[in-house]
């Protein structure tokens, strides 16, 4: 899908009484902890993850508040609830922690392809409203790692802190300009770090969508980590994409920038709850494809529930509607899991309990990404479409 046809998607909320709160942006410098594979660490609680958020002209988002379904008589008159007032949706915010190899094969036209590529994706309209955070690895352009069990300590915090596009672009531009690739490929810490650092983001900004980006051009070398094999990279991966209950799930994309990286950025996006590493062997174009496809994977897909000034919202009551560039208008049935979307339209909640986001099933989602003239329509108070 191109950038046009996303930044196109109007998504609308139909609800009863007109709301939305906003969000700025915060200043972050993440705290270290999560059992990571190689390290014998922690993790963060969410009150330390708190703590590093510096509070600076940020509004508190409100949320939403659930009842049974009734009204004060013990019904809900269907008719009037659906006699609604339309609002713009407000999308989910995403944050991307981009680590990139900086060692001395990216050196030449794979450095040049790099950074023009990142630039681009930067100061790309359709990237406006995003949080970025920056780091390199090697961090110190050494062939030796200062922590010897690669837990991403000297990593998890970014080297070019978290701002939002495109006024960080220039920022993030000034740093890609100063850096010069040097060192060897000490993935492993460098994997643990971006990680941890999404991961302590994501506990702290529960309201946001936080993913991991690793770029690389060869595979880990000269025996700086514990480990350096692509199933061990995996399985870092996969305990952040897959944790345990009750803690925030980190999706990590891979970009490999030469033949050589293909295996190690393979095992780490497949295990990372990504499917595929991205091929950017191409030149800076390769480059952009690949980071429009992670932004495009990340947006129009998930909303925010809507939050009233005044009464309550039923999520049993919710009714989803894609209306196409055409005017035809599909209701999208809700599903109870993500393993029940398969390859039909539907909807779902982020937690069927307190639900703070409706999220599109693949099919539903490609649809939405699909037709630049289309729109979601949420309808509260009408009786919800299940399959």
């Amino acid at each position: 899908m191109s950038r046009t046809c996303l930044g196109s998607i109007l998504a609308v909320l139909l609800i009863t009484v007109a709301c939305g709160t906003s969000s700025n942006e915060t200043q972050y410098s993440s705290s270290a902890g999560f059992r990571d594979a190689g390290v014998e660490a922690s993790p963060s609680s969410p009150s330390d993850a708190a703590k590093d958020i510096q509070t600076e002209d940020v509004e508190q988002e409100a949320s939403p508040v659930f009842d049974s379904g009734f009204t004060g008589d013990g019904s809900i008159n269907k008719d009037v609830a659906c006699a609604v007032e339309t609002i713009q949706a407000e999308e989910i915010p995403v944050d991307l922690f981009i680590m990139a190899d900086s060692s001395t094969s990216m050196s030449g036209s794979g450095w040049s392809s790099l950074v023009g590529g990142l630039n681009a994706f930067f100061t790309d309209p359709v990237s406006k409203g995003i949080s970025i955070a920056l780091s390199f690895f090697p961090y110190d352009g050494k062939c030796q790692s200062a922590d010897k069990s690669c837990s991403g300590d000297n990593y998890f915090k970014p080297q070019v802190q978290w701002g939002v596009l495109p006024g960080h672009a220039s920022v993030l531009a000034d740093a890609l300009a100063k850096k010069s690739p040097d060192g060897c490929t000490p993935t492993q810490d460098a994997l643990n770090g971006v990680l941890r650092g999404a991961f302590d983001r994501q506990k702290a900004l529960q309201g946001h969508t936080i993913a991991a980006v690793i770029v690389s051009d060869g595979d880990p070398c000269c025996n700086m980590c514990p480990i350096e094999s692509d199933s061990g990279l995996g399985q870092i991966a996969y305990q952040y994409a897959n944790p345990a209950a009750g803690e925030p799930s980190i999706k990590t994309f891979a970009i490999y920038a030469a033949s050589e990286a293909t295996d190690s950025m393979t095992a780490i996006a497949i295990n990372g709850g990504t499917k595929k590493a991205y091929n950017a062997t191409g030149g800076t174009a390769s480059f952009i494809a690949a980071l429009d496809d992670i932004r495009t994977s990340l947006l129009a897909c998930e909303y925010k529930m809507p939050v009233p000034e005044a009464g309550v919202v039923n999520p049993e009551v919710i009714e989803v509607e894609f209306t196409s560039g055409t005017g035809s208008k599909e209701t999208i049935p809700r599903v109870k899991s993500p393993q029940t979307c398969g390859s039909d339209p539907g909807w779902r909640y982020d937690d069927d309990s307190a639900p703070t986001r409706i999220i599109l099933c693949p099919a539903s989602c490609d649809d939405v990404q699909d037709d630049a003239e289309g729109r979601i329509d949420v309808l509260v108070g009408c009786t919800t479409s299940q399959r």
